[in-house]
C-alpha cells in the first residue's frame, strides 16, 4: 500500500523505484497487487504514471451510517449536542454531502459544538478564526485577542496571515498540496510555533528515498487551503479578481 501519493515530492514521483513499482508487471512485486491512495487533485497525474497497468479506480468516503457513528463518538457524553448537529445537517444537504470526507466531518463537528453555520464558507471562516485564536493563546495564555472578522486580522498579532493566504492561492493554482521549507518566506518561517503556522499549516519531517529527512508543510486539509486561497482572492481589487478568474477558473457569471 502506497498511501498519500499526492503528498509525495516530485523527486519521489520521478524516481526509478516508484516507476518500477507501479509498472505492469512490477519488477519488485510481481506477485502482488499495489494499492495507491491519493486525493483527487493528483489523480490524473497518477493515472498517467500507471499507463500499461491494470487500474481500478475507486472514490471512497463516509456513508450516512459512518457519518452518524462518527458524530455519536465525537459527542460522547454530549448526546444532545450530537443529535442537534445531525438534525442540523439534515437541513443542510450541501454541508452534509461534504461530511463524506473524514477531516471535513471533524471540522464540522468541532464548529457544531456551539452552532453550525449554514454554509461551508461560514464553517471555514469560523474554523480559521478559531485556529488563529487558539494559536495565539498557545503563545501567550494571557493574550487578549479577538478574532471574528477575517477581513480585519490584526497584522501586529498575525504578521504572516496575508502571506499564508497568498501561498495557499499560489499552491492551489499549481495543484500542490505540500510546501517545502524553501517555499516559505521569512515571515512565515518566523511564525512557526510548535510545528505549525497559526495551527493551519503544519510542519513534518519526512523521510526520502535518497537523503536525510526533509521538512515539509501541509494544511489541515485541501479544503482549508482552498478557503485561505479564497480569502486571498477576496482581498484583491475587482479588476484583479476578474483577471484571476479569467486566467485560472473561467469567466465568473
Amino acid at each position: 500500500i502506497l498511501d498519500g501519493y499526492d503528498e509525495a515530492s516530485e523527486e519521489v514521483k520521478q524516481s526509478f523505484f516508484l516507476k518500477s513499482l507501479l509498472s505492469a508487471p512490477s519488477a519488485y512485486l510481481s506477485e502482488c497487487d499495489v494499492i495507491v491512495t491519493s486525493r483527487p487533485v493528483t489523480t490524473s497525474d497518477l493515472l498517467t504514471r500507471l499507463q500499461g497497468s491494470c487500474v481500478h479506480v475507486e472514490i471512497l468516503g463516509f456513508k450516512v451510517n459512518k457519518i452518524n457513528a462518527y458524530i455519536k463518538d465525537y459527542f460522547t457524553g454530549k448526546v444532545k449536542l450530537g443529535e442537534i448537529l445531525k438534525n442540523r445537517l439534515l437541513s443542510l444537504p450541501a454541508v452534509r454531502g461534504m461530511c463524506r470526507v473524514p477531516v471535513v466531518l471533524k471540522i464540522v463537528c468541532k464548529m457544531g459544538e456551539d452552532g453550525l453555520p449554514r454554509t461551508m464558507s461560514g464553517i471555514y471562516k469560523k474554523y480559521i478564526c478559531g485556529q488563529l485564536y487558539h494559536s495565539q493563546l498557545k503563545i501567550d495564555p494571557q493574550a487578549n485577542v479577538s478574532v471574528t472578522d477575517l477581513s480585519n486580522i490584526p497584522s501586529n498579532v498575525f504578521p504572516a496571515f496575508d502571506k499564508l493566504c497568498e501561498i495557499s492561492y499560489q499552491f492551489c493554482i499549481d495543484l500542490k498540496l505540500v510546501i517545502s521549507d524553501a517555499d516559505l518566506n521569512d515571515s512565515l518561517r518566523d511564525s512557526v510555533f510548535n510545528g505549525s503556522v497559526y495551527e493551519l499549516l503544519f510542519s513534518e519531517s519526512v523521510d526520502t528515498f535518497f537523503a536525510a529527512p526533509i521538512k515539509l508543510y501541509m494544511f489541515t486539509h485541501k479544503t482549508v487551503q482552498e478557503a485561505l486561497a479564497a480569502l486571498h482572492i477576496a482581498k484583491q481589487s475587482p479588476t484583479e479578481q476578474e483577471k484571476m478568474w479569467k486566467e485560472h477558473f473561467g469567466r465568473p457569471e
